[in-house]
């Protein structure tokens, strides 16, 4: 496909296998013109408009590798010519020079080879062909002359005018490489360029887009200016935004970035990239829920995401990814909580303003379906063959169903929380009653599989949906009626109002069923194509306004029920009432504690920068004034001398005034004498040239007449002689035919007799052999130079036979061009003449409303003249305010003060806080650890205890009956079998072996969780801490190199000043020689102290240049570590403070190192936790 504004080029394939490319209009959303290929073609690899949007381009694939040029307005074919080399080379993509508006030029890249072609004399001829080493995938062209190639093996190859000017080396570290060297094993291939105003794009495999300028070298290399990581996934495309500031870049997991590059003249500003449109699913949607308050919805996907989307706003809220494929999903009625299946879990969120928190979870496999309640106080998990049903209050388990003999398919809820609807496999139904804990109702249709059911809003009915398409409507016991449709659905859902039932297909269409609550046989339904792909699931807003339905093609399709059918109408309050959402959302404490402690900095920073602001501001309003009154001055000096040039260019105007009249009142007399001349003389001319035009027509009439007649003459010549020319050539055509047979006839013979020759030379000697070889070789070029004569002049016959016919035809195009012109002129004035009245229209209604903004205009300014009055005023009151301030601002230096001491005492006290806690919490273990060794020593001796109470009761049984043997041996064989065979009733571990299984799983598996988030913790840390020191490491480097350069501009300055006061001091002493006699001592300048200067003789090693940076770089380092807490008020106390800090942190550092094995520290919350 290519788009090129107004128009959209598709190419297709007609069942036959013909290509063919469609062009569609965009403003129109009509189809213009269908070009077709040839039938050798299979397909059209790439399509491309012509600089001037009238041609179009199309490369078609194998066997054949033709290049099409095609006039598409017309439908005309101007030419067609073979891309592809004579070694079954593939080509991959063609490109047009849209910086060349005079001709078309085409290039196409293959393989290995690059091709320039150009439409000239009415066919596309090659200009330039190329060969490469290296394997290419796509080009562009940068200017007239230029072409860039992007190659698999990450090279750029640049070539202008058909030579190979340089090689760019692509290397890009994508994210999970640590070094150019890892990354060489995984090349990636350039996937995408394009041109823009400076430069060019490159997207390749990684998701990496590189954006390269030009140098300003005398060669016109270029630079790469920055890349932009978007994903980790391929680039599809890209194309120039229609500002010109940015691209658009599509990626292969369907998501589309916007990347600005303001391009300046002077600068090259990037500002980032983000998403064009929402962030959508890479892959199919599996679930999908939406909930009462608030307009959300919440999907999870193939791609191991849940996003949750506001469809009213149009934005996505919130991302997040999982480890594992979320399988089904349940948004809570008040949107603040959520239920998610995973594979092996099952488990509740909480939906935070930026995240998903996980509150609960528990482990149950392979949960099918998962769904709250209506009113979300109960909420149902399917597990196999049961469903478990739970409190959302207390996550307790209220009823575990065991109806189902095989695996339960999908649930549904009444409105009321009190039914709860289920089918299974084999295809059986069931309705349970919620609050008295039993089966209200149970249906099985033979030979027949229900995938879902919903409840109407009254609880009395359920329609519920067959596998084959059919959908039933049960009561409490039996079968009402079936619904027949001729589609197969898989999703059902219904509206509030239970008049509207929505189904799905697996072919993206959804059926709309509205029934007729007076006469419910009479059903009527339309269906609306949306998706792709197949329907995953449906859902409806509460006011039945929306329908929203997901797919596998990876998209959310929202479709508006009352603009689709005009007879939903919202009348009740209460479903007024459920238009209004509540804009209520959940924040985690530590999160607002770091919003609040943002806001206070950037307070305070905003503070500083007034300040500043308004220190500068002064500062140049002074410097305006001194460079005003430098300006009045100037002009004033100015002004008095163009008032002397203008005096002396007055006088000169009064003297060339009267220069100018004297001299024109003798040329008016001059020019009238020539005036009468050439009047007379001009009608002489006149009458003379009156008499010749009267003898031209005379003449013209009888050329015309002689032209008339020589024009029917040399008609009939012409006639007669294609005649006669016809009846030549054939004839020539008939000898000629006959003397080719002839020599056919003569080389057989010839062959022949040469043949029989042969046998004889064989037995004659060798020379004669070679001089009959000879011979005959001589005669046969004859024949074939005659040959060659023969068919040069047929083919010359050819030509000129067509080149007669073509004549006749283009005369015969020429009347039929001129016709059409006359009409489409006519055409044009009559629209012209419309566009006359619509533009005098138009004329008067924009001088009405200028009329009405003059007014609106004078009415601002009587307003703005007002606000100017209005600042003045508040101008004196801030100055005012000012002097308050001043006061208060000191009273907060004494306050910082104490502040940062009782800061430290408070650290102090945290510190021995947490020791204490972690104290306490280690003897609470102790205890606990303590408690369940009690516990199991009395279960055992409880154990053991109730053993003893039964082998007394069969003892005592037994003692009954000693004196009858045969029951004594009776009672003892039981006793036997009950205690010495069955000896594990003895062991009181035997039962409690699952539960301590139970227990060791979950154990591990919360070990396996907090040793995955300690590691998580301490990579973030390190990342933080290297960027950290990377940063600061440039700055000090920066401020080193600034020191230097003003060392050695001081030094020079130094210099400087030594030599002029030596000059000065001996200029001083040779006078004071001359003034010994008055006995005055010269007064000399002090010498400046070598010591104290800044030129030494000593210079600084590399060695201490490095210790020097390293230590300025570590203390730099604490130095703003330490600066991020303390404010810019105390600067006095900066450095005593700073060592401190230093102090208590090295302490605490160490003691949290001796409690490394028993206590960690959560950094999102600040709590601390106690393992084992």
């Amino acid at each position: 496909m290519e788009v090129c504004y107004p128009y959209i080029a598709v190419a297709m394939q007609t069942s036959e296998n013909i290509p063919l490319i469609e062009v569609f209009d965009v403003n129109n959303v009509k189809k213009k013109k269908i070009l077709y290929g040839n039938e050798t073609s299979t397909e059209f690899i790439n399509v491309a408009f012509s600089n001037d949007k009238a041609c179009i381009l199309a490369q078609s694939g194998e066997p054949d590798w033709l290049l099409y040029f095609w006039l598409w307005n017309k439908g005309k074919k101007l030419s067609i010519i073979k891309t592809s080399n004579n070694y079954g080379g593939e080509i991959i993509q063609i490109a047009v020079n849209n910086y060349e508006t005079s001709m078309v030029i085409v290039s196409v890249i293959g393989t290995s080879i690059l091709r320039v072609y150009r439409y000239v004399e009415n066919a596309l001829k090659l200009v330039n062909q190329v060969r490469t080493e290296y394997k290419c995938v796509c080009h562009t062209w940068v200017n007239k002359n230029r072409i860039v190639i992007g190659t698999e093996n990450k090279k750029i190859l640049i070539y202008e005018n058909g030579e190979f000017i340089g090689v760019i080396d692509h290397y890009v570290i994508p994210n999970g490489f640590a070094n150019i060297s890892d990354h060489l094993d995984n090349i990636s291939k350039i996937n995408v360029i394009t041109p823009f105003s400076t430069g060019f794009a490159v997207g390749n495999d990684y998701g990496i887009i590189s954006i390269f300028e030009k140098t300003e070298d005398s060669e016109g290399y270029y630079k790469k200016n920055h890349d932009e990581v978007l994903e980790s996934s391929a680039v599809k495309s890209m194309a120039v935004h229609v500002n010109k500031k940015g691209l658009l870049v599509t990626l292969q997991n369907n998501q589309v970035y916007y990347i600005q590059v303001y391009v300046d003249i002077e600068k090259n500003i990037d500002q980032g990239f983000e998403h064009l449109i929402l962030p959508f699913h890479d892959g199919s949607i599996i679930d999908m829920d939406t909930c009462i308050w608030k307009p959300i919805i919440v999907t999870c996907g193939s791609d191991k995401t849940i996003r949750i989307w506001n469809y009213r706003d149009n934005f996505v809220e919130i991302i997040k990814k999982y480890e594992f494929d979320p399988i089904c999903l349940s948004l809570h009625p008040n949107g603040l909580f959520l239920l998610v299946g995973f594979h092996n879990s099952v488990k509740i969120m909480t939906i935070l303003h930026n995240d998903l928190y996980e509150h609960w979870s528990t482990n149950i496999i392979g949960c099918v379906q998962c769904k709250f309640s209506y009113g979300g106080q109960f909420y149902a998990i399917i597990h196999g063959s049961t469903i478990h049903i739970y409190s959302s209050w207390t996550y307790s388990i209220i009823w575990i169903i065991r109806g189902h003999t095989s695996k339960v398919r999908s649930i549904c809820w009444s409105n009321d929380d009190r039914k709860l609807f289920s089918c299974d496999v084999e295809g059986t139904i069931c309705v349970w009653n919620i609050p008295e804990r039993k089966r209200e109702n149970i249906l099985t249709v033979p030979g027949q599989q229900f995938i879902n059911g919903v409840f109407t809003p009254d609880y009395r009915y359920l329609y519920i949906l067959e596998g084959s398409g059919k959908i039933w409507k049960f009561d409490d016991k039996n079968l009402i009626y079936q619904i027949p449709q001729n589609l197969e659905l898989n999703n059902l859902c219904i509206s509030n109002s239970g008049n509207i039932l929505i189904g799905s297909t697996n072919t993206g269409e959804i059926r709309i069923i509205h029934i007729n609550q007076d006469n419910e046989q009479a059903i009527s339904f339309y269906d609306l194509s949306v998706h792709s792909g197949q329907i995953t699931k449906l859902a409806i807003s509460n006011d039945d306004s929306l329908i929203f339905s997901c797919s596998k093609d990876g998209c959310i399709a929202i479709i508006n029920l009352r603009e689709n059918n005009d007879e939903i109408v919202v009348t009740s309050p209460k479903q007024i009432a459920k238009k209004f959402n509540s804009n209520e959302m959940l924040i985690t404490k530590s999160d607002l504690q770091s919003t609040i402690e943002t806001i206070m900095k950037l307070t305070n920073k905003v503070n500083i920068m007034i300040q500043k602001k308004d220190e500068e501001i002064e500062n140049k309003k002074k410097e305006n004034d001194d460079q005003m009154k430098l300006l009045n001055e100037n002009y004033e000096k100015t002004v008095k001398n163009y008032e002397k040039i203008s005096e002396q260019i007055k006088q000169e105007l009064t003297e060339n005034n009267i220069k100018y009249q004297n001299a024109m009142f003798d040329n008016k007399e001059k020019k009238e004498k020539e005036i009468n001349d050439i009047k007379s003389n001009f009608k002489t001319k006149i009458n003379n040239e009156n008499e010749k035009y009267k003898n031209l027509e005379k003449q013209i009439e009888k050329v015309e007449v002689n032209w008339k007649e020589e024009i029917q003459s040399l008609k009939d010549q012409h006639v007669n002689k294609i005649q006669y020319l016809k009846d030549m050539y054939q004839k020539k055509i008939e000898e000629k035919n006959q003397a080719i047979a002839l020599l056919k006839k003569e080389i057989k013979d010839n062959e022949q007799i040469h043949n029989g020759n042969l046998s004889e030379i064989d037995e004659n000697s060798e020379k004669d052999a070679i001089k009959i070889q000879y011979i005959f070789e001589n005669k046969i070029i004859k024949e074939k130079e005659i040959l060659e004569k023969v068919k040069l002049e047929n083919i010359d016959m050819k030509t000129q036979y067509n080149e007669i016919i073509k004549e006749i035809n283009y005369h015969k195009q020429n009347l039929a061009t001129v016709t059409a012109e006359e009409k489409k002129l006519q055409n044009v004035i009559h629209n012209l003449e419309n566009d006359i009245e619509n533009v005098k229209q138009e004329m008067n209604n924009r001088d009405d409303t200028i009329h009405e903004k003059e007014k609106r205009i004078y009415d601002l300014q009587k307003k703005n003249h007002e606000l100017e009055k209005f600042k003045f005023v508040l101008e004196y009151k801030l100055s005012e305010l000012k002097k308050q301030i001043e006061p208060r601002e000191n009273e907060l230096v004494k306050s910082n003060t104490q502040y940062s001491q009782m800061s430290e005492e408070l650290r102090q006290y945290q510190y021995q806080y947490i020791l204490l806690d972690s104290q306490k919490k280690n003897v609470q273990i102790k205890y606990y650890s303590k408690k369940d060794e009690y516990k199991d020593y009395n279960n055992v001796s409880n154990f053991y205890a109730n053993l003893l109470k039964k082998i007394r009761q069969k003892l005592i049984e037994a003692k009954v009956d000693i004196n009858d043997p045969r029951k004594l041996k009776k009672h003892v064989l039981e006793f036997h079998k009950s205690f010495i065979d069955n000896y594990s009733m003895f062991d009181p571990y035997k039962f409690d072996d699952e539960k301590n299984m139970m227990k060791k799983y979950r154990f591990y598996q919360l070990s396996e969780d907090m040793l995955k988030k300690k590691i998580k913790s301490i990579e973030k840390k390190r990342d933080l801490e290297n960027k950290s020191t990377i940063n600061e490491g440039n700055i000090i480097i920066r401020e080193i190199d600034n020191l230097r350069k003003e060392i050695i501009e001081k030094r020079i300055e130094i210099a400087n000043l030594e030599k002029e006061i030596e000059k000065y001091n001996r200029q001083i002493s040779a006078q004071g020689q001359r003034k010994m006699g008055k006995h005055e001592k010269p007064k000399l300048l002090p010498e400046i102290p070598r010591e104290n200067s800044l030129i030494t003789s000593n210079q600084i090693t590399k060695k201490e240049l490095t210790v020097n940076r390293n230590n300025k770089s570590s203390r730099a380092a604490n130095g703003l570590r330490d600066g991020k807490k303390s404010r810019p008020n105390s600067k006095s106390n900066s450095r005593p403070n700073s060592q401190k800090n230093k102090s208590n942190k090295i302490n605490n550092d160490n003691n949290k190192d001796d409690l490394e094995h028993n206590i960690t520290i959560d950094p999102k919350t600040n709590n601390i936790e106690i393992y084992d």
